[in-house]
């Protein structure tokens, strides 16, 4: 042991009287300007941001009420009360108004009895609360003048609503409703390292950066004259900036503990840079060069056949530091390679899967079922044609969006639905699906489009030899994770069969034509960690059942 600590000691022992004290002034002079610097620079980007958004605001509020003041939307408006337009056209040119703008919105028309006559949004999201929220919104309203109002009633995101009256003559003879979505009003408040919450004059937030800000009744307060806010247990700065024009206030909030992180590496850069000079210095060059210059030598060819040879381990001989070293350079090229091996096969099964859901997605086949059934439906009920349009382009726009690979489960589970009633439109009464998922199972990250392909195997298989499928769909949260089970009471398989394929799907190789459950296994495998399974259980003529594991880390509530 004293000859392992013998080059640390000698080190320790000529720099530490000669140099400590300048370090310490050093690091204390750096440490001050660089906390005095980073708050400057944290609260011109809280500023920046939060002029951002006010900016964005502005011009959303801006281009939507242009779109409601215009008298020719309003006669269009008009002759759909009246029957003597089709809602196509108008849902259509809509679309193609808000193609480019950067917050997307709903549309929603009532008639003066407030009657639901023309909506882009799913027709089960016309329920009680919903248009009890509506009629308060209409008893608002003024003749030419635009009400807005904030609705949530617990779901992911709030919505921020516009509703204008249209008029006929001196008379009000329908509503006219925009609904911005929250989703893209969270992304616009998120892709900023600084935090951010949007809200009404009644404190109802319109958008918000993080959960931990919405306090009771999706609400949140504070008080304009505070510049510093304490949110579970973390330091922000906060800037506030009223709208006055439209009744909002724009919070940004600036972590305390990024200044922290930059002095910590400036205090590190101080210490490298002392280090340095340290081991420069004349008077202390030639002795440590007679001690270690053989150590030094071989640590050096050792690592340039690293360079050559990423599994090469170096070899040192003696008691010092050195060995340590080189025991730590190999550990770290282990680890590295184990790694880089672990992360090729996660980026190969990605591609994988990518374009079997490219595929999968424009497949001649689907496509033809799926529009040839909107075809019928146009025939037999525009307003079931109009949501299948509706519900596949919101798939199909969400299965190709790169810009998340994962998300929570509950955004998941919104498109899963649509893929199910898409299903339920084409195959009517010979399909049927059930679901059963816990609240829980909600915050859970997961990668996107997690169960659709168990869905098109049960779907694909399930009606080779059945009249009637039925999908269950249970998911539950427990101290050793999240379990979601996928069930059919199609053809089944045969105990080989089950058998094989789950030994197939714990390989690391596909030898299965099961793409879609292998990736999954596979992906849940090296995502979350050994605990993370996908397991197959099936009787012939009864059933099937794909049970999937997920192992909750830390890290695993933040997409």
């Amino acid at each position: 042991m004293k000859k392992q600590t013998s080059f640390r000691a000698k080190l320790q022992h000529n720099i530490f009287k000669s140099i400590i004290l300048l370090i310490l002034i050093a690091i204390v002079a750096f440490a001050g300007s660089l906390f005095i610097y980073s708050y400057s620079l944290n609260q011109r980007k809280a500023d920046l941001f939060s002029e951002s958004l006010s900016s964005l605001f502005t011009k959303t509020y801006h281009d939507y009420a242009k779109y409601l003041y215009s008298a020719n939307n309003t006669l269009d408006y008009q002759a759909v009360l009246d029957g003597t337009k089709k809602e196509q056209d108008i849902v259509y040119n809509f679309y193609q108004m808000t193609s480019e703008f950067e917050i997307k919105a709903d549309l929603i028309l009532l008639n003066s009895d407030r009657q639901p006559v023309l909506s882009t949004m799913p027709a089960d999201a016309f329920n009680k609360h919903f248009m009890s929220f509506l009629g308060i919104v209409i008893d608002k309203t003024l003749p030419e003048e635009i009400v807005s109002a904030v609705y949530s009633r617990g779901e992911t995101y709030s919505r921020f609503l516009m509703c204008y009256p249209i008029m006929e003559n001196t008379e009000i003879s329908g509503y006219l409703f925009i609904l911005m979505d929250g989703a893209d009003w969270n992304y616009a408040i998120t892709r900023e390292q600084v935090d951010g919450v949007i809200t009404d004059r009644f404190g109802n937030i319109i958008a918000c950066s993080q959960k931990s800000f919405i306090q009771n009744y999706n609400r949140f307060k504070l008080d304009s004259s505070l510049t510093h806010y304490t949110n579970n247990g973390r330091e922000y700065i906060v800037n506030h900036r009223y709208l006055k024009a439209y009744d909002i206030t724009i919070f940004t909030f600036s972590g305390l503990e990024n200044q922290l992180e930059q002095l910590w590496i400036g205090i590190l850069i101080i210490l490298l840079l002392g280090i340095t000079l340290f081991l420069i210095a004349k008077r202390f060059a030639n002795q440590i060069a007679k001690s270690n210059t053989v150590a030094i030598n071989q640590l050096i060819s050792e690592i340039d056949k690293i360079k050559s040879d990423v599994h090469h381990h170096v070899k040192l001989e003696g008691e010092d530091e050195f060995i340590l070293i080189a025991e730590n350079i190999n550990s770290m090229v282990d680890e590295i390679n184990a790694l880089h091996v672990k992360n090729s096969e996660l980026a190969d099964i990605r591609r994988q899967s990518e374009i079997k859901q490219l595929e999968a997605q424009f497949n001649p086949h689907f496509l033809y079922n799926t529009l040839d059934t909107i075809r019928y439906s146009i025939l037999m009920d525009q307003r079931i044609a109009s949501d299948l349009i509706i519900q596949m382009t919101a798939l199909l726009r969400y299965s190709i969006n790169n810009d998340l690979d994962q998300v929570y489960f509950s955004e998941d589970l919104k498109y899963t639905y649509m893929f199910l009633k898409i299903q339920k439109y084409r195959f009517n009464d010979r399909f049927e699906y059930e679901i059963n998922v816990d609240d829980s199972c909600g915050e859970v990250v997961v990668p996107k489009l997690l169960l659709q392909p168990i869905l098109e195997n049960s779907i694909k298989y399930g009606f080779a030899h059945a009249k009637k499928l039925l999908i269950t769909i249970h998911g539950s949260v427990d101290e050793d994770g999240m379990l979601l089970v996928v069930e059919d009471n199609g053809a089944g398989m045969s105990p080989a069969e089950v058998q094989a394929l789950n030994q197939r799907l714990r390989s690391d190789k596909n030898e299965t034509t099961h793409y879609g459950l292998f990736n999954i296994a596979r992906r849940l495998y090296l995502s979350y960690g050994e605990k993370s399974t996908l397991v197959v259980e099936s009787e012939v003529g009864k059933y099937t059942r794909v049970s999937l594991r997920i192992q909750i880390r830390g890290d695993d509530h933040n997409v």
